[in-house]
């Protein structure tokens, strides 16, 4: 017999559906597993592909299909996702036993599946921040990410970014402080920023959300990286966190 492969986009894209467009990770978690046809299918570390394929199909995450079916929901981090409106409405002729082919709808047709956002007035406190400890930091690394120890080349120059472990200003109020940010090449920005990978305070070793070890962390003498904000980041940004 043939061995039948899961459509994993489709089955997010069905659980999303059924939970009306957007839910935490562990209510999708249980509605695939509740509604799944074949529940003897589903492996061992099958909520792990779940994650996968919701952040290699979003903006928000890795986008490696280039499709952007998904959104976060609220702070990056926060491990709830929804489902763009474009997609939240398919057709049943769409839908066979196995698959969900996935064509999204007009955008005009997309207007009626949303109600239109309200209009509020809010006050914005914005975060200035130190741009000149920013840029010491990147030249005792000569620009080089931290966990892949590449640097891009950029108009005749040498580009990075650099991370705040702890996140600057709201709920987290980080410090604007060279203790408290790392530097590293735009992939790994957005995949700290997101929960995907994190520092494991023990050992600096770069872990995946799944608990793989995938680098270590590069660390300079002139650098002095504070415990503490790794530490915040694992516990309270890393979406593996509660996995392992």
């Amino acid at each position: 017999m043939r061995k039948r492969n899961i459509d994993w986009l489709g089955e997010v894209i069905r659980a999303l559906q059924g939970l009306g467009g957007k839910a935490k990770l562990r209510p999708l978690y249980d509605y695939i597993r509740d509604h799944h046809k074949n529940p003897e299918l589903l492996t061992q570390d099958w909520e792990n592909t779940v994650r996968q394929t919701l952040y290699d199909n979003s903006s928000d995450g890795t986008y490696r299909t280039r499709k952007n079916i998904f959104y976060s929901v609220g702070r990056k981090g926060s491990g709830e996702w929804g489902l763009r409106p474009e997609y939240f409405k398919i057709s049943k002729g769409q839908i066979d036993d196995e698959h969900y082919k996935v064509t999204p709808i007009s955008p005009t047709k997309a207007i009626d599946l949303v109600e239109p956002p309200a209009r509020i007035t809010v006050e914005i406190n914005r975060i200035i921040r130190d741009t000149k400890l920013s840029k010491e930091l990147k030249v005792i690394y000569n620009n080089e990410c931290q966990i892949c120890n590449f640097t891009i080349e950029l108009a005749g120059r040498n580009y990075s970014e650099v991370h705040h472990l702890q996140p600057l200003g709201g709920e987290h109020d980080g410090p604007d402080t060279q203790s408290n940010m790392i530097v590293v090449c735009p992939n790994h920005h957005v995949q700290l920023d997101y929960g995907a990978i994190a520092i494991e305070p023990e050992t600096f070793s770069i872990i995946d959300f799944d608990g793989s070890k995938i680098a270590r962390l590069s660390l300079k003498k002139e650098h002095q990286l504070d415990s503490r904000y790794i530490e915040y980041h694992y516990k309270n940004i890393f979406l593996g966190y509660k996995n392992l």
